[in-house]
């Protein structure tokens, strides 16, 4: 299949980013849907691109297959509009999505999107691939919540599947996988879920973030030990980087905790993308 046909079927996505009179910006990019895409007009030195689909959700069928490219010098912060709420299944079948992104020397992507959040008798299953090339930089966290909890939904989905894989310098360093399948027993139980609400993951790679990855390792490693901490917060040092794991009483509490420990950001990026979000 050639890349237009690849990237004309639906649920695709192509963004690519160049650096152009000394600052980010996106010089092609096309969805379709149940894709959508928003690069809002930003006057910083960095560009904001986020994600969404058509009727607030993936339904049963959607597939979502995100390909993103920052080439050198350029810096982006990749979002979405919102959680991504994934609908019940129908017949046994789910919605998917995927990203590969590649990060050019010089470039640095920050990729954060808003947690999935799967309804009671969803089916999802993800899959992100980042390449981060000799002097590239990445800042990329994935997260998931329990569900509604406010309408009694639980850990009432039927599966979950995530797979992450970071690549630097060709090197594999990373390779993160979760399965929550209802085949296997209760999400809730203490042996899969332990009574949390929102778990994540933060993978910090490459030079231009060394500084950042320094800061989050030296603050979380000195943080006092509490029985009734929340989040819970594990940090350990990777190939080029560090990996950061949350887990929390609800999106709330994790959103806090990141934004806390990551207040290098705003420096890297040249604006506050917490400001208008959490």
């Amino acid at each position: 299949m050639n890349a237009r046909a690849t990237h004309d079927a639906p649920g695709s996505g192509l963004i690519e980013l160049s650096h152009v009179a000394g600052r980010t910006t996106v010089t092609r990019m096309r969805a379709t849907a149940p894709l959508k895409l928003i690069a809002p007009r930003n006057h910083d030195r960095c560009a904001s691109v986020f994600t969404s689909t058509f009727g607030g959700g993936l339904v049963a069928g959607d597939h979502v297959d995100l390909h993103f490219r920052a080439r050198a010098g350029t810096t982006c912060w990749l979002g979405t509009q919102a959680s991504t709420k994934v609908y019940k299944s129908r017949a046994g079948v789910g919605a998917s999505q995927s990203l590969h992104a590649v990060v050019e020397p010089g470039a640095t992507l920050f990729s954060f999107p808003d947690p999935v959040t799967c309804f009671a008798g969803a089916r999802y299953e993800q899959r992100q691939r980042f390449d981060v090339e000799p002097g590239g930089g990445l800042v990329a966290l994935d997260w998931y919540t329990s569900g509604r909890k406010a309408h009694g939904e639980r850990w009432a989905f039927d599966r979950y599947a995530a797979r992450t894989d970071v690549f630097v310098a060709g090197d594999h360093v990373l390779a993160d996988a979760v399965l929550l399948d209802s085949a296997q027993g209760p999400h809730d139980s203490k042996f899969h879920t332990g009574g949390f609400d929102c778990f994540a993951t933060l993978a910090i790679v490459g030079q231009p973030v060394a500084c950042l990855a320094e800061q989050v390792l030296a603050a979380v490693n000195a943080e006092p030990l509490a029985k009734s901490m929340s989040p819970l917060s594990g940090v350990s040092p990777l190939r080029g980087g560090i990996i950061l794991r949350l887990a929390g009483e609800g999106p709330e509490a994790v959103a806090r905790y990141l934004r806390r420990h990551l207040y290098g950001v705003e420096e890297l990026l040249g604006d506050d993308p917490w400001a208008r979000k959490w």
